[in-house]
């Protein structure tokens, strides 16, 4: 077979049109992931384990229970501090980092003061535990987000949204 005037073996052909193939884009995940897509342009079948290994945290979400480990350790906190900071109970504390719980986003926010983090951080954090970060067009959101910010305390805040007739952190 003749391509602009060279002359090109079938198998080279078939090849060829396996490299094109290998550089479309699968979904909506490379894009979401640029690195992703770079792995699937550059990297061999043969090599794909090992670059996999390397990329792992991008492709795989981390546990519950391992983001909550991660951050007390961060944070330089002492799990009871944690605990008493945040107002969820030691059960559901360990629960969470034992794997056996799933923290609401009402109780990852609690953690979120526990933790002493800040708004940024907080989003972080809730993102990593499955949830939506602070919505700041939702006013208790808002005010959430900037005691958070403004390192104000779990019953601060909480005494904030009672005396502006929002739902409260620990009373629900």
């Amino acid at each position: 077979m003749k391509k602009g005037g060279q002359k090109v073996h079938k198998g080279a052909e078939k090849m060829e049109k396996k490299e094109e193939k290998k550089f479309q884009p699968i979904s909506a995940t490379t894009a979401a992931f640029p690195s992703f897509s770079k792995l699937l342009a550059t990297v061999s079948l043969t090599a794909l384990p090992i670059a996999l290994k390397k990329l792992h945290h991008e492709f795989i979400a981390e546990l519950p229970s391992d983001v909550l480990k991660r951050y007390v350790k961060q944070s330089g906190l002492k799990n009871a501090q944690v605990i008493a900071q945040s107002g969820v109970t030691k059960d559901y504390f360990y629960g969470i980092q034992t794997g056996k719980r799933k923290p609401s986003r009402e109780k990852t926010i609690q953690l979120c003061f526990g933790l002493q983090l800040n708004a940024e951080q907080s989003a972080d954090f809730l993102k990593k535990m499955g949830h939506n970060e602070l919505y700041l067009r939702d006013e208790r959101d808002l005010i959430i987000a900037k005691h958070l910010e403004s390192g104000l305390s779990l019953a601060e805040t909480d005494d904030f949204l009672e005396e502006h007739g929002y739902d409260t952190l620990l009373k629900g």
